[in-house]
């Protein structure tokens, strides 16, 4: 993994993760950044001053890492599993694990509501239609029907909600959160 200056533009470091590195996420508070190493079905720990301090075991093949403000901790979509693993980033351990739909790919962080939402992708074959939302208690409280394979999601503070790319069909869907 490359660590770039945003004073240079330049790369300061390289870091040595695990097999196939997909999504990286950081921590503000304990100013970590977090690697899904996708073929390794582990999560990179990195410190501030750009050495791995932890390898963290998660479901298979983890494809996306976000951040959650509220309760500061990193949840992880594991695409082979169809899982998410919540990592306590005081302690970079799983916490939790989650049940969600088919094949999960993206996930965002509802601010309003400290909900996450988690696009199942499913598989190119059989296109899931589902967003699972995962409460701060660490367990899904609604499955939300969108259109086929949900892939990119974000949220908009100001009229809180949430929008979910779908991937087959070329259509948007939006979800009020509140």
């Amino acid at each position: 993994m490359s660590v770039i200056s945003d004073s240079t533009n330049s790369v300061v470091a390289t870091v040595s993760v695990g097999f196939s590195p997909r999504w990286v996420a950081f921590d503000p508070a304990n100013n970590e950044t977090y690697v899904a190493n996708n073929g390794a079905g582990t999560v990179s720990v990195i410190s501030s001053s750009n050495t791995v301090v932890a390898t963290v075991t998660v479901g298979s093949n983890p494809f996306s890492v976000t951040y959650d403000p509220a309760n500061g901790n990193m949840y992880v979509a594991n695409n082979g599993a169809s899982t998410v693993s919540v990592i306590g980033s005081s302690t970079n351990t799983v916490v939790s694990t989650v049940t969600v739909g088919s094949n999960p790919l993206e996930m965002v962080f509802d601010t309003a509501n400290n909900d996450m939402y988690v696009g199942n992708y499913g598989t190119p074959t059989r296109p899931a239609t589902t967003v699972s939302v995962i409460s701060s208690s660490n367990s899904v409280v609604a499955t939300v029907k969108v259109g086929k394979s949900p892939f990119g999601l974000a949220y908009n503070t100001s009229n809180q909600e949430v929008y979910v790319a779908n991937n087959v069909g070329g259509t948007v869907t939006v979800i009020t959160s509140s």
